[in-house]
């Protein structure tokens, strides 16, 4: 569905709305620059209470409109895997900006965390999520516990399971 794409894509980098030079910024420059001003980057704009404030919206928005299509899920999915990206940079993220402002980062080790701006490592995480989505796809086509419990599930799990399944 084009609007789902349009969708992720918006929802993925508008976070970045606090820095003028990104897209976002550029696109909305007087918005970015007061945030920018006020708040800098990665803070208002990279917490969770931000990203559950546009999904309410967005959400909102869905059911006026009365669309079956999950834009609010596929936001939730995009704008959240935006900060944990930003999480894995050496910065990391105040994920519960304004009350705690300390950041929250993935891994711990400073050493093995990504840094911003660096084609190379940005390149490497795009190219290793390309190709885990591409070879990943059979485990997650039929569901991922479903695919699983096919390939590595014991034959007591496996009877435990079918006798929980309501159709087989």
């Amino acid at each position: 569905d084009p609007g789902l794409i349009i969708m992720t894509c918006a929802a993925a980098t508008v976070a970045d709305i606090d820095v003028p030079s990104s897209l976002w910024g550029r696109t909305l420059k007087p918005v970015s620059k007061a945030i920018n001003r006020r708040f800098g980057h990665r803070t208002i704009t990279h917490n969770v209470f931000f990203m559950l404030a546009i999904w309410g919206a967005v959400a909102g928005a869905v059911e006026v409109i009365g669309s079956d299509v999950p834009y609010p899920t596929v936001f939730l999915l995009a704008y959240g895997s935006h900060l944990i990206f930003d999480m894995m940079t050496v910065q990391g993220v105040p994920i519960f900006y304004p009350y705690h402002r300390s950041p929250c980062v993935i891994p711990g080790d400073a050493k093995l965390r990504l840094r911003s701006n660096n084609p190379r490592s940005e390149i490497a995480v795009f190219g290793f999520f390309l190709i885990s989505g591409i070879f990943l796809h059979p485990l997650m086509a039929a569901g991922f516990w479903t695919s699983y419990n096919r390939l590595w599930g014991t034959m007591t799990h496996l009877q435990s399971e079918f006798e929980k399944a309501e159709d087989v």
